[in-house]
């Protein structure tokens, strides 16, 4: 299976591959993953693979089961990470980054076992998307839940978010 990214990147990025100098290769993290290891990753930048959904109560990148994270329901699902830009104190991407496309074929072949795309009677396709996203790690806040949410008991939001600077950093994958 070929993955191709076709997000917006930032032409810092795309000056870093021209120049092909000392590229750090970045292997992205699984939702269930970062959610495994939630101290490790705590407070630090990272890419991370999953389902990306746009829905009315947010945005979140997820899988539908994670094995070792305890199953408890979002609004998002199982194993979520909620999305939240922060222009200003989101970590930048660095200078010299790729992603390595083997790892992320490995990964994504085995979120898609588990984790399907929303399928929607009308609309845009584009409310679910396989995407990496690249920021950091925190844990949520202990606010109370958006308003959709408190009309559903049953559903708890996400135990953690990714923070990013922006729709720039979210890199969207297609292809079989």
């Amino acid at each position: 299976m070929r993955t191709f990214i076709v997000g917006v990147i930032g032409f810092g990025f795309f000056q870093a591959g021209i120049q092909g100098g000392n590229t750090a290769i970045t292997e992205p993290l699984r939702v269930c993953e970062v959610l495994e290891n939630l101290n490790q990753y705590r407070d630090k930048p990272v890419a991370v693979l999953g389902r990306y959904s746009f829905r009315s109560s947010g945005r979140y990148l997820s899988e539908s089961s994670c094995e070792s994270v305890a199953q408890k329901t979002s609004a998002a699902g199982p194993g979520a990470l909620r999305l939240e830009v922060d222009s200003k104190e989101a970590p930048k991407l660095p200078e010299s980054f790729d992603i390595d496309a083997g790892t992320t074929d490995r990964k994504l072949r085995l979120i898609r076992k588990a984790t399907t795309l929303g399928k929607f009677r009308f609309g845009s396709l584009e409310y679910d998307r396989w995407a990496i996203v690249y920021g950091r790690v925190e844990p949520a806040p202990d606010s109370p839940s958006s308003p959709s949410e408190k009309t559903k008991p049953e559903l708890e939001p996400p135990s953690a978010r990714l923070v990013y600077r922006g729709d720039g950093l979210i890199f969207f994958l297609s292809g079989e």
